[in-house]
């Protein structure tokens, strides 16, 4: 959910399917949304100085880019703590980032989204904030109108703990 004030930073290139979620998701809850041109999308100054400038609340990117951004001097990251919700997609959330993010930003929301090119944009949904003492990459349970399934090499179920191979279903599943 958004909050009344919030302006989401959309950067995502258009080309990609994730871009469709990123722009309408906050005009349809009637939330302001900056949109990053290409070339600011791709320098992480260059983006800091545009988020802070808009007030952006909501900043959408994947784990490199975030990686690159807590690189940044702490002049840089201060410019950096109007954004409330962070999200990444695109690419595994590695432990160390989150811990890394976490210890520079405790106050904000980080959700790591996971989806694959058989969904439309993301599948699951985690919240760092509730990681408590897991280990390894985590990517949360199916967002709305999705099913998530561990399945072993004859399509059953496995038990919790148990290795298998990830199966989405849903809305979003394309053909």
């Amino acid at each position: 959910p958004y909050a009344s004030d919030e302006r989401c930073c959309q950067k995502t290139t258009l080309s990609f399917v994730d871009s469709v979620a990123e722009i309408l998701s906050p005009l349809l809850a009637g939330v302001s949304l900056v949109v990053v041109d290409e070339v600011t999308a791709k320098d992480p100054r260059a983006l800091v100085r545009l988020v802070a400038h808009e007030g952006g609340t909501r900043l959408l990117v994947v784990p490199s880019l975030l990686r690159a951004l807590l690189g940044l001097d702490e002049s840089a990251l201060i410019k950096l703590e109007c954004v409330r919700c962070w999200v990444t997609s695109g690419e595994r959330l590695e432990p160390d980032l989150e811990r890394a993010f976490r210890s520079r930003f405790p106050a904000a929301v980080l959700l790591n989204l996971y989806g694959s090119s058989e969904v439309s944009a993301d599948a699951t949904c985690f919240n760092t904030a509730e990681r408590g003492e897991r280990a390894g990459s985590l990517i949360g349970r199916p967002i709305a109108n999705t099913h998530a399934y561990v399945l072993d090499g004859q399509m059953n179920p496995v038990p919790v703990g148990v290795s298998g191979e990830l199966h989405i279903g849903g809305d979003g599943l394309a053909r």
